[in-house]
């Protein structure tokens, strides 16, 4: 399909690449040559922690839309400074400057945390602008980063080669996952940001409820689940495409949890393509129960 869209626009010549995240993930890309692996990581990792930062910020903005401004222009220039081969640094440094100054309003909103499958959870127009609803309705939100499923990726890479006796592929996959760690601390303490959890940890948060061998985004989105659980959030959103069977797996776990977090507000939201009015007044519901559990919680 991507193939007859491109040749109808008349980008012929332009390649399409479908690397296997498998085993072969990296033989697969390594057409593109090294630099080429550098540079997207360090672009992937640069806009997850500016996507963190106005996440954090934006609720607290003393002029609305301000933050968005810096979030565009650093965009832009991240792009840019991409595609010609130029460090991200200096220019998640400059936004981390110029989000600093441009102040807070006192006080705090509700924390919220979202997980799901991991396009829709990521993808604005696919998951309705979630974050800016909550946002509108008095929330702090919080989202796993793209990068999130690259290490988890390669967390399952690693056992797969194993399995199958590639360890060549095996220590590859092990040493550039460290670097792409340390890249992504770099680049986050640039920001201001607390580094990541690792995957390992989710994993293990998930594991009395769904074993490590049922790879996919469910595991992900227990462990993260818990993990909002034990870092004080006042309720966690399940987001996933209608029918999609790891979401479904998810909310059926969710039921399990509830007997150990009775109190803890866990909504489940499945999208179709159409945004459904009874949608937006669960989702109103689901904020009240969020903020009065942080209210209990904090008496």
């Amino acid at each position: 399909m991507h193939r007859l869209i491109l040749d109808e626009l008349g980008l012929k010549d332009v390649p399409i690449y479908a690397p296997n995240q498998g085993p072969s993930l990296f033989d697969d890309l390594g057409p593109l040559g090294f630099k080429f692996l550098l540079r997207v990581w360090d672009g992937i990792c640069a806009v997850d922690a500016l996507e963190a930062a106005a996440r954090r910020i934006r609720p607290y903005e003393k002029n609305p839309g301000a933050v968005d401004k810096v979030y565009d222009r650093a965009l832009a220039e991240l792009t840019a400074g991409i595609e010609q081969g130029r460090s991200v640094i200096p220019v998640v440094k400059n936004a981390r400057a110029e989000l600093a100054a441009l102040g807070r309003t006192a006080g705090t909103k509700p924390r919220i945390g979202i997980v799901g499958e991991i396009y829709v959870r990521s993808q604005k127009f696919s998951n309705h602008f979630i974050v800016r609803r909550l946002e509108e309705l008095g929330c702090e939100v919080a989202l796993p980063s793209i990068a999130e499923w690259f290490f988890y990726t390669n967390f399952t890479r690693v056992r797969n080669c194993a399995w199958f006796g590639e360890y060549r592929r095996a220590l590859f996959t092990k040493g550039f996952d460290l670097y792409m760690r340390h890249r992504q601390r770099r680049i986050y303490q640039t920001l201001g940001l607390e580094k990541e959890g690792k995957v390992e940890h989710l994993v293990g948060r998930a594991l009395p409820h769904i074993d490590p061998s049922f790879e996919g985004e469910a595991v992900l989105s227990v462990g993260k689940t818990l993990e909002f659980i034990a870092e004080g959030y006042a309720g966690v959103v399940n987001v996933m495409p209608f029918t999609c069977m790891p979401g479904n797996i998810v909310t059926a776990v969710y039921r399990g949890l509830k007997e150990k977090h009775p109190d803890f507000p866990m909504f489940v939201l499945a999208f179709d393509g159409v945004d459904h009015a009874v949608d937006s007044m669960r989702l109103e519901t689901f904020v009240n129960q969020a903020r009065d559990y942080a209210a209990r919680r904090d008496a």
